[in-house]
């Protein structure tokens, strides 16, 4: 009984072992900050290519703002020249008219014809909305596994 018992405080006292220990217990908890912190970037150059290609989607409409067709395939191209990526992206673009600073119209009721109430004709403006529902990689607990990311741009623009 005095040898186990001997043996026993042996190897309590030995701490040999620890680090391996320390490292085991820390590990997954690194690994697990370092997937969300990748996770977060990947999400915020997303981000960052929607409002690019939101506003490279602008620069296509100044040609004709009306052209809802060729300013979604800018802003298309402009994200991504995969088209597995194209798909997840939707664009909305409309033209605005403003007479005296107050909208008269919006959409298709904004033409070329559209005149203010003195006969003059208005100012036009050109918005493009770009939303992505971006997938995260790892499945996080607490947290949603797609978000949904838009862009906005906007800009006087002549007809």
């Amino acid at each position: 009984m005095r040898k186990f018992v001997t043996g026993l405080k042996r190897f309590l006292r030995d701490n040999s072992g620890s680090p391996a220990v320390e490292f085991a217990l820390t590990a997954p908890i690194l690994l697990m900050l370092t997937c969300g912190l990748i996770d977060f970037g990947l999400a915020v150059r997303a981000k960052s290519d929607i409002e690019a290609a939101a506003r490279a989607g602008l620069q296509k409409g100044f040609g004709n703002i009306w052209d809802k067709d060729a300013i979604s395939v800018a802003v298309k191209n402009a994200y991504s020249t995969d088209t597995a990526k194209q798909d997840n992206v939707t664009v909305d673009s409309f033209a605005s008219c403003y007479c005296d600073g107050s909208m008269t119209g919006s959409g298709d009721s904004c033409t070329k014809t559209t005149t203010c109430g003195g006969g003059g004709y208005p100012d036009y403006y050109l918005t493009v909305n770009v939303t992505e529902q971006y997938s995260m990689l790892l499945d996080y607990f607490l947290f949603p596994d797609t978000l949904s990311l838009s862009a906005n741009a906007m800009a006087r623009a002549q007809p």
